[in-house]
């Protein structure tokens, strides 16, 4: 449980997100804008900003739990056994710094390398990644490049310490089409390669189903639904799901205008379900808190109206 606040004000914003990734995996976690799917990238990581707080629960990396680490571990975890790809691939890398020193850095921080080993490193990650006369790209700045080339970058540099979790928050954010297609091959061809395991998180449900193998669906700050990428596209179980696919091929026009926070003004409202006050399925028994249970669809979905499989709650 991720909380915001002290005291008496505290509440919980995040809650009910559980999940596990395998190696060579690629799981997608899916949401409108303030659904909380970065904070829970960030609370994976342990970089939750000032204000939030990870109340409860367990994170672990492989045998190592992140939640009891303590600062110096996670110091050394980062960069090396679990890594991020920023959605702001402009506000990712230091401007006054030139490509070529931040990527060394990154290995400095790890790893005790000859000068000529950290550059024939940065050069081969560069080139895995198709940057173009890498050499020369290492003297760059990061205004001297294109978007999609910055992204490249920051996949290179995710991937210099070959980590066993990458999290690609929105990479393909502010890209246009051509772009955004050469980075989802890139992660598939990344992943492939390493057998890492991947979060990729975004709002797009096209970017999913063209790179991952699983769906995580997040609404208010909680799974709704969890299961093949698949599966799921194809037979929608939980309103809202069937919602986001409803808008992704839907023309901008015909989307309906959602004002900013109503997605999570319920939050917390009477214990329930916090998807209720948009639900076209409401029913009474919508006022009691639903779990993360396996239905008759075959994967787990948080939802009275879904027909349920089996009693077994898993949150």
């Amino acid at each position: 449980m991720i909380t915001v606040g002290g005291g008496a004000g505290r509440r919980a914003i995040v809650d009910g997100v559980s999940f596990m990734i395998d190696r060579g995996e690629r799981v997608g976690l899916v949401g409108e804008s303030g659904s909380g799917k970065t904070t829970v990238a960030s609370s994976v990581l342990r970089i939750l900003p000032p204000g939030l707080a990870l109340s409860s629960g367990r994170i672990r990396l492989g045998q190592t739990d992140l939640v009891e680490a303590a600062p110096a571990e996670l110091r050394r975890l980062r960069s090396a056994r679990m890594a991020r790809v920023p959605q702001d691939s402009l506000g990712g890398l230091n401007p006054v710094l030139t490509i070529g020193y931040q990527m060394k850095e990154v290995l400095r921080a790890h790893q005790k390398l000859s000068r000529k080993t950290l550059e024939e490193r940065v050069v081969t990650a560069l080139q895995r990644v198709a940057v173009p006369d890498a050499a020369s790209k290492m003297r760059c700045y990061p205004h001297e490049l294109s978007g999609g080339m910055r992204q490249r970058v920051l996949i290179a540099m995710a991937l210099l310490n070959e980590p066993e979790l990458l999290i690609a928050d929105e990479p393909t954010t502010a890209l246009d089409v051509t772009i955004q297609a050469q980075v989802v091959n890139l992660l598939r061809e990344c992943v492939d390669d390493t057998a890492m395991a991947l979060l990729l998180i975004t709002h797009d449900i096209g970017v999913i189903a063209s790179l991952c193998d699983r769906i995580l669906v997040m609404y208010a700050g909680q799974i709704v639904e969890d299961g093949a990428v698949a599966d799921v596209l194809a037979r929608p179980a939980h309103p809202y799901t069937q919602a986001l696919i409803r808008a992704a091929h839907a023309s901008v026009a015909e989307q309906p205008i959602t004002a900013a926070g109503e997605a999570t003004a319920d939050i917390g409202a009477d214990g329930g379900c916090r998807y209720a006050a948009r639900c076209p399925l409401v029913m009474p028994i919508c006022r009691e808190r639903p779990g993360l249970t396996m239905r008759e669809c075959g994967w787990p979905v948080r939802c009275h109206a879904v027909s349920a499989r089996a009693e077994e709650v898993l949150l």
